[in-house]
């Protein structure tokens, strides 16, 4: 199609042009390769994200199982060191105090002996399994967010790279002397 003075316009040049067609097949080609890529990358990540997360969930049910065997030692002693406080003041014999001493557990016994009550480094130590398995929980969720944070970036990028790929792919299915072949074309390499 020539313009007014008769050369030909900028559409029917670049139906002409031998450019076009090598430059939209190696926009196809790279955008295809390029999608295939980020969605295995992407899929990969999303796979790391589902198995922190699961190492997370392991880890915190591990964690909230020791809080509780922790919690029925800590009350056992607790009530046990009443027992043993009110049978002293009471004037039980000796006897009936070594009893109730056989029954506390054994951080419980080691605190006592130590400093002759339940003291914080009793706690510390009873808990410290526990808070260990949380801290590991809250650790694997938190590299969990991080993998999935990443995959859903690899998502995306899928998104923008199939959208080039259609552009291209259409624009070489269009009629060359069509300006649409042109407007998708740049569209594709703007992706």
């Amino acid at each position: 199609m020539p313009d007014q003075k008769g050369q030909p316009n900028l559409i029917s040049r670049l139906a002409e042009s031998p450019w076009v067609e090598p430059l939209l097949g190696t926009l196809i080609v790279a955008y295809g390769l390029l999608a295939a890529w980020s969605s295995y990358t992407g899929s990969i990540y999303g796979g790391n994200s589902a198995e922190n997360y699961f190492v997370g969930l392991s880890e915190l049910t591990n964690a909230n199982d020791e809080f509780s065997v922790a919690d029925q030692k800590f009350n056992s002693d607790t009530n046990l060191n009443l027992q043993f406080n009110i049978q002293v003041e009471l004037g039980a014999p000796e006897s009936v105090l070594d009893a109730i001493e056989e029954f506390y557990s054994e951080e419980g016994t080691l605190s006592i002996a130590r400093s002759n009550t339940l003291d914080d480094e009793y706690v510390d130590t009873l808990y410290s399994s526990a808070n260990a398995r949380r801290d590991n929980a809250n650790a694997a969720f938190t590299a969990g967010k991080a993998w999935d944070d990443l995959g859903d970036s690899y998502e995306l990028l899928v998104l923008y790279l199939a959208t080039g790929l259609g552009f291209s792919a259409w624009a070489a299915l269009i009629d060359k002397e069509k300006l649409t072949r042109y407007m998708f074309a740049l569209l594709g390499i703007a992706l």
